[in-house]
């Protein structure tokens, strides 16, 4: 019998304009908390590591009473002040965290396998799927990401690291660092 090495191939990474961040601590039990999702991403998010993509704005699960709000840097403003007034009865935190977090992108066949390298947690096919927002650590760096497609993810993590992200990430995605396997 043959042994056919599987090639590994480079994985593209690219840093990411700024994206407009929203946190938001509440009781996310709420109606009107509820509402409020549906009106800005399309969709309740009440699931435990989820992000719900809507058209310009995004929510991503952070804890049992935290989300955060992903939308355009540019929109930032228009969107907080929806949430205050939404929100002005009801008790909560909401701060803006635009500058505080950094984003790479990186796309190719492998990048589940880069991660991996630098991640304690299951990013295989079953556990880590389109939909899901992860918190985890990554080269020994808090960071999250989400699935975009099957060729691509997105990684956020805090500004002040931003290079040594960059540089990790590079490191892990060369092709002659990805591992070959037998099919």
């Amino acid at each position: 019998m043959d042994r056919i090495l599987k090639q590994p191939m480079a994985i593209e990474v690219k840093q990411l304009e700024m994206f407009g961040l929203i946190t938001i601590k509440v009781d996310l039990s709420k109606v009107e908390v509820q509402a409020l999702f549906r009106k800005l991403a399309g969709s309740n998010l009440i699931e435990e590591r989820e992000i719900i993509v809507g058209s310009g704005v995004s929510i991503a699960w952070m804890s049992p009473d935290e989300v955060l709000v992903i939308c355009e840097y540019a929109t930032i403003e228009k969107v907080r002040l929806e949430i205050v007034r939404h929100f002005k009865k009801i008790h909560c935190l909401i701060a803006d965290m635009s500058d505080t977090r950094t984003f790479f992108q990186l796309a190719g066949d492998g990048w589940r396998d880069a991660l991996a390298k630098g991640s304690p947690s299951d990013l295989s096919f079953r556990s880590f799927k389109e939909g899901m927002f992860m918190r985890s650590r990554l080269g020994n760096i808090a960071a999250a990401f989400w699935i975009l497609d099957e060729q691509k993810v997105v990684v956020m993590c805090s500004r002040s690291v931003r290079e040594f992200m960059y540089e990790w990430l590079k490191n892990a995605c060369r092709a002659e660092s990805q591992p070959m396997y037998e099919i």
